[in-house]
């Protein structure tokens, strides 16, 4: 880096903005793992017919693939 472009850094104003939030936590809902099949989240195996609520985003695979029934959306 030369001296110009140097000091043309240093007299750059510093960033002094506050971090912005990344948006609202996901809403959770609640799933019952399917027989024969486990899920697990955050260190925590369910096993079949075990109902989990977890955040949506966490949950969203599972169904398609066939490891979950979706219930209803928690409280």
């Amino acid at each position: 880096m030369t001296r110009a472009a140097a000091r043309k850094a240093d007299d750059a104003p510093a960033d002094t903005e506050a971090p912005t939030a990344a948006g609202p936590a996901p809403a959770d809902v609640t799933v019952r793992v399917a027989a024969p099949y486990q899920v697990s989240h955050d260190g925590k195996v369910y096993g079949s017919g075990e109902s989990v609520t977890v955040p949506a985003d966490v949950a969203e695979p599972w169904p398609p693939v066939g490891w979950v029934n979706t219930g209803n959306k928690a409280k």
